[in-house]
């Protein structure tokens, strides 16, 4: 990848430690809790939709015990956790969503009520736009900030889509867990931007992260209209030397990306080029309406969840080349036009390092997918 302008990381240290291992998201609390319960200097967590419910209580409540008595205790969420709608057109006021959201409001003052001059806690909500348009109008995810870290100490868990909601540790889903200081540093750093600004710098684009050889981080900072991982992504796809590609997200692709993908299930064969989404049964009603209309008039064969019961909630595409190293690229955004142009706030990792490909390509084989 030629970049004109990058940051470069890992001079010192390596950014990924080898102790790397890809947790899928049910896995997740038991992880969280324990190296929350360790952690003596920061902990740091960071997710768009956050509610307190009987699946994240004992994680938010592990958060809870350490404010007040470690350097940092630092809890970001969007500030769609404040609001009943959830993406959901209706939601009953009296219902468990809507209490579940006023129990995580309360949690977020409680505990910046905690912090001290010697440990500081930051509990903050990150906003969207000023807009006067009727909130009926306004699309909710705007603007919002949809990427999704955790750090305890120098522990990372992070490219990944686990928020910490009530149905966030039943999706499929996972994040990769590794020992870093440089990268766990760096997600300090832009968190607290985050949380002194409320939302990053949506001015300019950050330039991409060069991890090592092998690996490059893409950041978008939350530009309606605009995203420089869908770019790279579109870049990478539609590329001669392509011989497989697999695609995991919540939706059905759509643009330019549907159309490249459309092109090699033809050119290479649905076996080769696999599209996994969701049933439109199991999205929110907008969504739903969107999907039967794209899958009505889309010629991209797709595959579902084999239990009707799953929620994919993973964002992966892994592409295979005839002379070229495999791809890996795993992280928040959905890789859906719909995404840019909502403009929100995503991280994606690009890699080609082995060690990353075998582990999600692992990940991928374990779940089960019929065709439509």
């Amino acid at each position: 990848m030629a970049i004109a302008e990058h940051h470069t990381i890992g001079t010192e240290l390596p950014v990924i430690g080898s102790d790397l291992e890809l947790v899928s998201a049910n896995e997740l609390p038991e992880y969280y809790i324990h190296d929350i319960a360790v952690a003596e200097h920061r902990i740091i967590i960071q997710s768009m939709s956050m509610t307190y419910s009987a699946e994240t209580e004992e994680v938010l409540d592990a958060v809870m015990e350490k404010a007040g008595t470690i350097p940092l205790v630092r809890v970001l969420a969007s500030d769609f956790s404040q609001r009943f709608d959830d993406a959901h057109l209706v939601v009953n006021p009296f219902g468990r969503h809507a209490k579940n959201v006023r129990k995580f409001v309360h949690f977020m003052t409680e505990l910046q009520a905690r912090g001290t001059e010697e440990c500081r806690v930051e509990a903050g909500f990150c906003h969207q736009p000023v807009t006067r348009r009727p909130r009926f109008l306004t699309n909710p995810y705007a603007g919002q900030n949809h990427d999704k870290t955790a750090v305890a100490d120098d522990i990372v868990y992070d490219f990944g889509g686990v928020d910490l909601k009530t149905t966030g540790f039943s999706n499929l889903d996972s994040m990769f867990r590794f020992t870093s200081r440089v990268w766990a540093d760096e997600r300090d750093r832009r968190s607290k931007l985050i949380y002194e600004n409320n939302r990053l710098d949506t001015t300019a684009d950050l330039p991409p992260y060069i991890l090592d050889e092998h690996s490059y981080v893409i950041v978008d900072t939350g530009q309606p209209g605009r995203s420089a991982i869908y770019e790279e992504v579109t870049r990478l796809v539609d590329d001669s030397e392509v011989t497989g590609i697999t695609f995991l997200s919540q939706m059905t692709p759509e643009g330019e990306l549907a159309q490249i993908l459309e092109v090699k299930q033809r050119e290479l064969g649905a076996e080769k080029v696999v599209v996994a989404s969701n049933r439109p049964s199991k999205l929110v009603l907008p969504a739903r309406l969107k999907e039967a209309v794209l899958s009505r008039f889309s010629d991209l064969e797709l595959s579902y969840p084999e239990n009707h019961e799953d929620y994919l909630h993973e964002k992966i595409l892994i592409v295979y080349f005839k002379d070229k190293p495999t791809l890996v690229i795993k992280g928040s955004h959905n890789m859906l036009e719909q995404g840019v142009t909502f403009g929100t706030a995503e991280q994606m990792l690009f890699s080609t390092d082995p060690i990353i490909v075998a582990e999600v390509e692992d990940r991928v084989g374990r779940l089960a997918f019929i065709k439509t």
